[in-house]
């Protein structure tokens, strides 16, 4: 490979596809686009090819004339090294195309073969219950639920719809899973919120599939007997003497000193002469 640095220039001159009253366009004011686009360019490539900084590369020369007897604009390049005039050659031709608005066309992208949807169905219901609702509505290992869901799939026969399941979440302040943004408002008394998610093997729309069960959603909600406490206490009250009782009484044989209105009367401190004395030994 010739050095950049050659003492003789390698020289090229190529047509241009633009017109003469487009060559300002593509020379810029006072050459900065030829210099910015096709000799810093062209420097830098080669610098990056070689492993040396650009200022090591000499400045290839371009000059862009129309020549009038050929009626025709060409570029006159000159540079130090073949490769280095390569590179003016390739930065020429895409500077054109920027210019002239031609450029290559982009290589066609394959299309994406459309991913096909699993076929499950999620639906997302909101309401408020007590909590101790909660619990009755899932019931003992989710039977609850699962014939809610059993329920759900003979309604929806008809429609291809299966594998339902049911689901009951309650906010977590301490998680961050995110609760769902989209739901359907089941209006219900009720401490705690709560969501309830039903999801199912469903192909069709989806919006058709919830019209199909929202009544049946609905009154799983609202049809929950209200628990009541009334029972706690007929209850009779637990006896924490051990049996003697939770009145206390007063028993004396001796009749108590009570005034006019029948008052007790507590008696008055006396004093007793018998009090004990020292008596010195003998």
């Amino acid at each position: 490979m010739a050095s950049p640095a050659q003492a003789k220039p390698f020289t090229k001159t190529s047509a241009l596809s633009i017109k003469k009253e487009d060559i300002g366009k593509f020379v810029g004011a006072k050459g900065s686009l030829i210099r910015k686009h096709v000799v810093n360019r062209a420097r830098d490539s080669l610098a990056n090819r070689l492993g040396v900084a650009a200022c090591d590369i000499p400045a290839p020369h371009v000059t862009i004339k129309h020549l009038p007897e050929d009626d025709v604009v060409v570029a006159e390049c000159a540079a130090g090294a073949q490769e280095l005039l390569d590179e003016v050659m390739k930065c020429i031709s895409t500077h054109m195309e920027h210019v002239t608005g031609t450029r290559r066309p982009s290589p066609v992208k394959k299309d994406k073969t459309p991913q096909k949807s699993n076929g499950i169905c999620h639906l997302n219901f909101k309401t408020h219950m007590d909590d101790h609702l909660v619990g009755k509505y899932i019931g003992s290992g989710g039977k609850n639920c699962k014939a809610l869901a059993s329920e759900l799939s003979a309604l929806t026969e008809k429609m291809g719809a299966t594998s339902f399941r049911v689901r009951v979440v309650q906010e977590d302040i301490y998680s961050n899973k995110r609760m769902p943004s989209k739901f359907f408002l089941i209006k219900n008394e009720g401490s705690e919120e709560v969501f309830i998610h039903v999801s199912a093997k469903f192909a069709g729309n989806p919006k058709d599939l919830f019209r199909a069960i929202k009544s049946r959603m609905i009154s799983s909600v609202t049809s929950i007997e209200s628990f009541t406490n009334a029972e706690a206490y007929s209850f009779p009250e637990p006896d924490y003497l051990g049996g003697a009782g939770t009145g206390l009484e007063l028993s004396t044989d001796k009749e108590l000193p009570t005034d006019d209105n029948g008052c007790y009367i507590p008696p008055s401190p006396e004093y007793s002469p018998s009090s004990p004395t020292y008596t010195p030994p003998e």
